[in-house]
């Protein structure tokens, strides 16, 4: 089991990330999967390491006041970082499941989403490459 760092009471999953030493179940786990399902998380990057698809969910699979799909869309880090790149397989509804399944199940290392995953995991490394730098030159002057 992931041992888990939690940085704050209750159970929100924004303050809830995987300790050190689970790395190496991580990478097990990618290495032995054939795609990874997901909600907006960094699986995606995770997966493009071993130029392995992963599919987004696209829709609100139970309806809620207090949280949506949309939400996680708009974050930031999606906004700037994905630009034009489709990086990831989208599952729009529940029916479509076995379809976007199947189409990222067959696919080669040489598909739009499987390219575009490692540009994308290729600008996310860059920008925390530029935010880290920053903040050392900052912390510098």
């Amino acid at each position: 089991s992931p041992i888990w760092n939690f940085d704050k009471e209750g159970d929100n999953w924004q303050f809830i990330y995987p300790n050190y030493k689970d790395i190496p179940l991580l990478v097990n786990t990618v290495f032995h999967s054939d795609v990874v399902i997901n909600v907006g998380s960094t699986m995606a990057h995770d997966f493009a390491m071993f130029s392995k698809p992963a599919i987004y969910f696209n829709y609100n699979p139970v309806i809620s006041q207090e949280w949506n799909i949309e939400m996680i869309y708009k974050f930031q880090h999606f906004k700037s970082s994905m630009n034009n790149l489709s990086p990831v397989y989208w599952l729009n509804s529940k029916n479509d499941t076995l379809n976007v399944l199947n189409e990222a199940l067959n696919s080669s290392k040489n598909t739009k989403q499987i390219i575009d995953g490692q540009k994308w995991l290729d600008v996310i490394s860059n920008h925390r490459k530029t935010a880290s730098q920053n903040i050392v030159n900052h912390l510098n002057n």
